[in-house]
């Protein structure tokens, strides 16, 4: 009798333990999968880690602006290079303003609006930006870079239709209207009449 009352308190304590571990992982999987809603999420760099390693061209200075698309890893600069194609034959006139930051370009962003003089313009010392999944753009016509509120709502709508998350939609007092990142278990979404561009 006592042997069974000690292997039923020894089976309820292992169904306590499982379901627990399964209560911590499924938070876990909640926590990735909300994490940065509205804001530029603080997610691992994963660009390196389910492909070989990349190789990007020479930065130097640090403290510039850089919106080359080869600073983009390959997922996202392909995102980038699709998205430019539907603006384009949409009439969409996009330029893209910034792609990759530097760990001191963005320490000196974050800063501005803080320890230094400006306005603040992130919200965050680990941008997507920092990791390459990350780009900007501004509406090519001067005067209008940044005005243009229709022209940013259908550069989201564009980011939306093919994977990316726009920082248009964020809703938290964080609306970064010239903000598109790429998650990186993100799947590129190529719409009807494109087609992934071969690599040469």
């Amino acid at each position: 009798m006592e042997v069974r009352k000690r292997h039923r308190k020894k089976r309820k304590q292992q169904q306590l333990l499982r379901r627990a571990m399964a209560g911590g992982v499924l938070l876990l999987v909640l926590v990735l999968l909300f994490q940065g809603r509205g804001q530029e999420a603080k997610i691992p760099d994963f660009s390196g880690v389910l492909e070989k390693e990349e190789e990007f061209p020479e930065i130097l200075d640090p403290q510039s602006r850089i919106a080359e698309l080869d600073q983009l890893n390959r997922r996202t600069r392909e995102a980038a290079e699709l998205f430019l194609r539907i603006a384009q034959d949409r009439g969409l006139p996009v330029t893209i303003t910034e792609t990759y930051r530097t760990p001191e370009r963005q320490a000196q962003l974050y800063a501005q609006g803080r320890t230094a003089p400006g306005p603040v313009v992130t919200w965050t010392q680990n941008s997507q930006h920092t990791h390459r999944n990350a780009f900007d753009i501004a509406k090519n016509v001067v005067g209008e870079e940044y005005t243009d509120l229709e022209f940013f709502k259908e550069a989201a709508e564009i980011g939306r239709l093919i994977g990316l998350e726009a920082g248009y939609d964020w809703d938290d007092g964080r609306q970064d209207m010239p903000h598109f990142q790429l998650g990186p278990f993100t799947r590129i979404i190529y719409p009807e009449g494109y087609s992934r561009k071969e690599e040469p």
